[in-house]
This record gives C-alpha cells, structure tokens and sequence, in this order.
C-alpha cells in the first residue's frame, strides 16, 4: 500500500500540473524502497480506516482549508467503490465513499477548541466525544445524544418579533402540557387545554423542554430535553402547518429517513404524538394550528421534516 501511495503522489502531482510533464511510471515495482517514513505511514492508516473499518452510517467532518471557510457535515452511503470519472484526474480508477451531505457551518463559529482540532494535519481522525454535541447541532436537525433529545425549527424570514415568539412558546408548551399530562395517567380525550397544559407543566418543571433561540436570517428554535418530547413537538408542529387547518389526524406514521423501517424512536414518536393528540380539544388543538400557521406565514418557521397527508379512503384507480 506505500508503494501505491507514493506511486499516487506523483500521478496526483501530474494532473495538477497539467499533466505537461513525463507521465510518472505505473509499474508498482519502480516504486519498492521509495515508501519509507511517517508521511507514508500516516497515509496507508487513514486509507484503511476510511475505505476498510469506518461502517456505513458513520458521521465525517471535512473541513475546509481555512478558518473562514466551510466545515462540511455528511453521512457516509455504502460500500467504498471504485470511481472513474473524477473530473480532476480523468481515466483514473479512485477508491470512493459516497457521502449524503446533512450541513455546513463555518471553521470561526465553532468553540476554539473544535477550531483547533479541526486543523490537525492527520487526513482521518476520530472527533473526541466532547466535541460531538457542536457538529450534531451544527448538521442535523433532530438527533438524539447523550440521553438527551435534540430538535431545530428554522426560520427563513428577517423578522422575528415577540409575537412570533409567543405562539411558538405556546404550541410547544401545548403539547409538551399534553404529554405531561400522559404521564400522570389523564385517559379522558380532549379534555386539556392550553391552561390545564401550562399547569401541568408549572408542577412539573423538569418536563418543561429547554429552549434556544438564535434569530438570524435564517436563524432556529432548538428545542432540548432529556424525553422525547423535542421530536414529537417537531412532528406536530409540522402536521400543524400540512394538515387541513383544524383537522386532527386519525393516524400519525414516522419514518426516520436515517434508520432501518423498524426503528423503535420512530415508533415511540408517532405513538407520543398520537397519545397527545387525543388528549387535546379539537378547539384548543384548532387555535394552536392557527398560532402555528401565523408563526411560519411571519417568520418562515419549519421543522424540516417531509410530511404526507395519505387520502381518508383508498381512492379508485
């Protein structure tokens, strides 16, 4: 593999000198002896652990050459495979990874020690735990880390004013007031409101979800607590703005795009969120709609989730 790599180098070397020298000789025996040293060595450990024991699913973190250049966030897709249409090295056989792109933040608005390691000059190396939380928030919108629950709202407009404010505040607290009210035992059907909610929480504080606001444009919401209830405010929140205004949904289905069909925290979301459903009032459910509905027609807002309304009957071919 050292012989490969420093074979590698001088073809590299030629395609971006424009390939007007001496194309380097590809025969991997011109090569034996010429692979000494740590340089080799720090390159053949980041070729194996990138192509061979980094599993699909994993997340990367590619940063840019700069400190005001972009950190690019992704998942990794597959197999490695074997590319040959690499637009800088043209009838080049490349090994590969694919990568689904999730989001990108820029080197100077991360915490300094993230800035720092992110400039190590080692091509492939694992993140330490404690620096994970920032590139989660920085490039996903829900995820779960740490025993704790993590979901963004986004808003796409300039303005943003307490208006806004307070009727996203007051759906939140709607359904995380019905979700309590789901752990205290309440069976009976529409039977809380907005005030039972927000009584509900004001004795149980430690169900109150926490809240961060950063209004910029675009700027986010993100909602944090040690319980579910971040994913299923998110998932209401985007039923709310989809569904025809009032109407409560007989079922809801959630699908994380992220994981196997039968992954159980999709399963526990669509189950909270249908039990708080049921423990709203059509009326109080119907003026959170609205709030919900004002708070995105002003300020853009939206939990980035793909929502479908399947048809009440199976219609006819």
């Amino acid at each position: 593999m050292r012989e490969m790599i420093a074979r590698s180098v001088l073809v590299r070397d030629w395609h971006l000198g424009g390939r007007q020298a001496a194309e380097p000789n590809r025969q991997i025996e011109a090569y034996s002896g010429r692979a000494k040293g740590r340089r080799f060595g720090r390159y053949a450990a980041a070729i194996e652990k990138l192509y061979y024991d980094l599993p699909e699913g994993t997340i990367i973190v590619v940063p840019g050459p700069g400190l005001l250049s972009d950190v690019l966030i992704g998942v990794l897709q597959g197999k490695p495979q074997v590319a040959t249409n690499i637009e800088a090295y043209p009838g080049e056989h490349m090994p590969v990874r694919k990568v689904r792109w999730t989001g990108r933040k820029q080197r100077s608005e991360f915490s300094e020690g993230l800035r720092d390691r992110l400039g190590n000059s080692h091509p492939v190396m694992a993140l330490e735990r404690s620096m994970r939380e920032e590139i989660l928030e920085a490039g996903f919108d829900r995820f779960v880390f740490g025993g704790q629950f993590y979901a963004r709202l986004e808003t796409t407009k300039a303005e943003f004013n307490t208006l806004d404010d307070y009727n996203i505040q007051s759906f939140v607290n709607f359904v995380a007031g019905a979700m309590a009210a789901r752990e205290e035992g309440v069976a009976a059907e529409h039977s809380i409101d907005l005030d039972t909610a927000l009584a509900l929480l004001a004795q149980h504080r430690e169900l109150v979800p926490e809240l961060t606001v950063n209004i910029n444009s675009p700027g986010f919401l993100r909602i944090i607590s040690d319980r579910i209830a971040p994913l299923v405010i998110a998932m209401l929140f985007s039923v709310a703005t989809v569904v025809p205004a009032g109407a409560q949904p007989d079922q809801i289905v959630a699908t994380n795009s992220a994981a196997a069909p039968s992954d159980p925290c999709a399963v526990n979301v669509a189950t909270e969120a249908m039990g708080a459903m049921k423990l709203m009032g059509y009326d109080d459910w119907k003026r959170a709609c609205e709030k919900a509905r004002d708070a995105q027609a002003s300020t853009g807002v939206k939990p980035n989730m793909d929502t479908h309304i399947r048809p009440a009957h199976p219609q006819k071919p």
